[in-house]
């Protein structure tokens, strides 16, 4: 029997709230959260020899070093290092004064030390036909994260690692971008209303999909970023309808939320579970060596 949401209590889930407010901010941020404030990047010019301009606006670009090649199917004229290289030198001459790195979405992008992670297989993504081949070639060459780190400090400009915190995609055609943890665990999927699996998305009520995250997010810092990206383009960390927020939900309320009805647009189901990891991230900060990033970062 459905619920009307009249008589369920509610009140706003933090800054998660599908409001006209939020989404809005969502646009502006490029649905990106930047663990660098300007004091941060301050510091980490400061490091690198950098005169910092307090008029100076600072400009980032968002580096896909094989987004140009891949789009057009033109293959690189350089050898893998030199691409790399090229790509941070391109930002460079167009003014940015730090770069904001791909570290991989749901597969990683550059060589991980973590037992369960998994690196991109372009070979496998069927939707890029052969025009993603020199990828792999180029990861079984270089890492290319630790080669921009080295490339970018040499140079003087920071660089930020970016890391896609649920994009998993789940369709075969992109069965080379999908992480084994995430192709190994469809009890982890996110449960839409009528209780399908959501593919592409991984439940963050779960401890293990946190810390699956963080232990990335924690590497990438360890290897020598300026600060961190958490990006969730395109993928909003709404929580929705999986059994750890489901059977709580009932425990607490004695109702279903997949049965509540509602023509709110900006509504969905008080869970009796924080939302911290998303908004104030605490275990991300606990665990996060924020001396890494000059007492600042976060």
């Amino acid at each position: 029997m459905n619920e009307n949401v009249s008589d369920v209590k509610t009140k706003p889930v933090s800054i998660l709230g599908n409001s006209y407010i939020f989404f809005c901010t969502l646009l502006i941020l490029g649905f990106r959260t930047f663990f660098c404030p300007v004091s941060a990047h301050e510091k980490s010019h400061t490091r690198l020899g950098i005169e910092h301009d307090a008029h100076k606006v600072p400009v980032g670009g968002i580096a896909e070093w094989f987004g140009w090649h891949l789009a057009y199917g033109i293959e690189p004229e350089h050898d893998a290092r030199s691409l790399i290289k090229e790509t941070i030198d391109l930002h460079l001459e167009a003014g940015n004064t730090f770069i904001i790195w791909n570290c991989g979405r749901s597969a990683l992008a550059y060589h991980s030390e973590l037992p369960n992670s998994t690196l991109i297989h372009a070979h496998k993504v069927s939707a890029w036909g052969t025009r993603g081949r020199f990828i792999d070639d180029v990861l079984q060459e270089i890492c290319p994260l630790r080669t921009a780190i080295e490339y970018c400090h040499q140079r003087g400009l920071a660089i930020y690692g970016r890391l896609a915190m649920n994009r998993h995609y789940g369709k075969k055609e992109h069965a080379g971008l999908s992480s084994e943890f995430a192709r190994t665990h469809p009890e982890y999927h996110e449960m839409s209303k009528l209780s399908h699996h959501i593919h592409h998305k991984l439940c963050y009520a779960i401890e293990e999909v946190q810390k699956e995250r963080l232990d990335i997010l924690l590497e990438i810092q360890r290897l020598g970023v300026d600060a961190l990206v958490l990006d969730y383009a395109r993928q909003i960390p709404i929580l929705c309808y999986h059994d750890s927020l489901v059977i709580p939900f009932k425990k607490e309320t004695g109702m279903d939320p997949r049965n509540i009805v509602s023509h709110k647009p900006d509504f969905y189901p008080d869970y009796p579970i924080g939302f911290d990891w998303h908004t104030n991230l605490p275990e991300f900060r606990h665990g996060l060596d924020v001396k890494e990033f000059d007492d600042g970062a976060l």
